[in-house]
């Protein structure tokens, strides 16, 4: 949805709704509405903006980083734009299409399998029934989590864009809260692009005088290498000389930026909203005369993969990474991430165990 920007009716809505929002966190803060245990330790990764800002990339390096110290990972999710309302819990290696879990979901499963997962909009309730199956050493993950305050959380992350302070309240702006409410986080992550430097650096030595007992790290998004979406074949270009380029992500003028950046130069450009649901005629309209191939996102790309195309035009799709600014980034978060499966917060003895 597009911001209705400082119109009187955008800034009369946001009014209403930043009523709604405090109403909201002051029941939560108050203990009015009270804050349910997973049973396991519980990372948030979310934000205050809506669409784009590096949530899901953070979720899955986060979970990366836990299963690299042998911790079972378990991703909560919502599920958004999925064609199935019920609670959907997944086990490593089980098979799930992006229908039934969503499109971010999918993308998670697909970048650490050996990870479970659960689905649904009361992700304390799919918590609670995902409990009894897991390890008693794993570690929840709830991605897009900082507004689900019915879910206690030990360690809160939010992923902040380049410039995070001049944005208003939705449905004026992108904000579902006000940016001063990040001081209930525990660590903020700044992501963008590494061109992006000098104002992801700016940001951080602002937000250092806004929340100075907050540990603020950067990350930058990075391309990776380009996957064919039938093969998964990978190579650092992808075989086009005149390809189209097809998004349905919130911020798409940023993965175009990226595309130029690599060299390539899109023939035809096509766009549509976040979460879009792929048809035969989008994919057939993209290849118009003079184009080789289509090239996408990876959260596109997964949509793309289960549309049954007679013939199968050329696809690839571009694989992102999430690499810290510095060894004293990474340092910091993996020290704030691994705390809480010390015996310190989550109740976790040394060797993983409940106590």
């Amino acid at each position: 949805m597009t911001p209705l920007g400082a119109t009187p009716a955008g800034r009369l809505l946001s009014w209403l709704y930043g009523i709604a929002v405090a109403g909201r966190n002051r029941d939560y803060d108050r203990g009015v509405k009270p804050a349910r245990k997973a049973g396991r330790p519980v990372v948030s990764i979310g934000a205050v903006h809506a669409g784009g800002t590096g949530k899901t990339p953070c979720a899955l390096l986060t979970g990366r980083l836990l299963s690299q110290r042998g911790i079972p990972v378990a991703f909560l999710s919502r599920g958004y734009r999925r064609r199935s309302k019920n609670t959907v819990i997944v086990k490593p290696g089980d098979p799930a299409g992006w229908r039934t879990i969503g499109d971010e979901p999918a993308l998670l499963r697909e970048g650490l399998p050996e990870a479970w997962l659960g689905v649904g909009a009361d992700r304390a309730a799919v918590a609670k029934a995902m409990v009894p199956l897991l390890p008693e050493n794993a570690v929840f993950i709830l991605d897009d989590g900082f507004q689900h305050r019915g879910l206690h959380r030990d360690l809160d992350i939010v992923c902040l864009p380049a410039n995070p302070f001049s944005d208003r309240l939705i449905p004026a702006g992108t904000l579902r809260e006000p940016l001063d409410n990040i001081k209930r986080a525990h660590l903020i992550a700044l992501i963008g692009d590494r061109n992006e430097r000098p104002a992801l650096e700016a940001a951080r030595e602002k937000l250092r005088t806004i929340i100075p007992d907050h540990p603020v790290c950067i990350l930058y998004a990075k391309a990776g290498n380009w996957a064919d979406l039938w093969t998964e074949a990978r190579a650092a270009r992808p075989p086009f000389s005149h390809p189209a380029l097809i998004s349905g992500i919130a911020r798409p003028e940023r993965f175009k930026a990226m595309v130029q950046s690599l060299g390539i130069t899109p023939s035809v450009l096509r766009r549509y909203g976040d979460h879009h649901a792929y048809t035969r005629r989008d994919i057939a309209g993209t290849m118009v005369s003079g184009t080789d191939g289509i090239i996408t996102t990876h959260k596109d790309a997964i949509k793309i993969r289960n549309i049954n195309l007679v013939p199968r035009p050329a696809i690839w799709y571009l694989i992102m990474q999430l690499l810290f600014s510095s060894k004293g980034c990474e340092n910091t978060f993996e020290h704030a991430l691994y705390e809480i499966v010390s015996d310190k917060k989550s109740g976790l003895s040394p060797n993983g165990g409940l106590s």
